[in-house]
């Protein structure tokens, strides 16, 4: 179990105030932290242009001067994005006597600095999602969605594990590997509108909170 007097957190309005020490950690920890990093980096090119960003906040949790949690309130081109939390704590850790002191810290700082009706959703890997809701509900008294609304899952290969076989039965279809060009966009474009127009559309109360787990199919608590 975590010390809780070894325990500390800071909140940044800036991405631009975050030490430098957590924006390290954070590229240094780019898979895991792949929902969280890019929208730092676009953020922190904007404000070093000198354009201000409206409505963010960033947590960082840390054990001994350690940081071990960030979590990120930010907005988008569509509007609010969810809590996204990090954590560089690796996932066989990720144990409820463990990670719960640091979880209920920021849950608490948390409420000290936004809305609580702006916490619509969490995504975090599943431990921490579902000890977050938990010490949500305990503090807040608002409860999680009964009902799952979006699961989603990370994942990723190397070169060596890479299967290479033709994507469709059709051995006439097969495809070429490589990252997108800017000559992708249209095609992209048009596959996350495809996504989209397929996701249900629900409305979701302010007195529920839903959750988001990308590395499990579960999402609810």
């Amino acid at each position: 179990m975590s010390s809780i007097s070894n325990l500390s957190h800071n909140v940044y309005y800036r991405a631009s105030d975050l030490p430098r020490s957590v924006v390290d950690t954070l590229r240094f920890n780019a898979r895991k932290a792949n929902v969280i990093l890019p929208t730092l980096e676009k953020t922190l090119a904007r404000e070093l242009a000198g354009q201000l960003q409206v409505e963010q906040v960033w947590i960082t949790c840390s054990y001994n001067a350690d940081v071990k949690f960030v979590l990120a309130i930010t907005q988008g081109y569509m509007g609010p994005y969810p809590a996204f939390i990090f954590t560089t704590i690796p996932f066989p850790q990720l144990t409820d006597q463990y990670i719960r002191p640091f979880i209920s810290l920021l849950v608490r700082a948390l409420v000290q600095v936004v809305p609580k009706r702006r916490i619509f959703s969490i995504f975090a890997v599943k431990p921490v999602t579902l000890i977050f809701v938990e010490e949500w509900t305990r503090i807040t008294g608002i409860r999680a969605d009964p009902e799952p609304y979006y699961a989603a899952k990370i994942s990723y290969c190397t070169q060596a594990s890479l299967d290479t076989r033709s994507a469709s039965n059709d051995p006439a279809l097969g495809y070429y590997l490589r990252p997108a060009v800017q000559a992708d966009i249209p095609a992209i474009t048009e596959s996350c509108f495809l996504f989209a127009d397929e996701a249900v559309s629900v409305l979701i109360p302010c007195n529920f909170l839903s959750l988001i787990d990308p590395l499990s199919s579960l999402h609810s608590g």
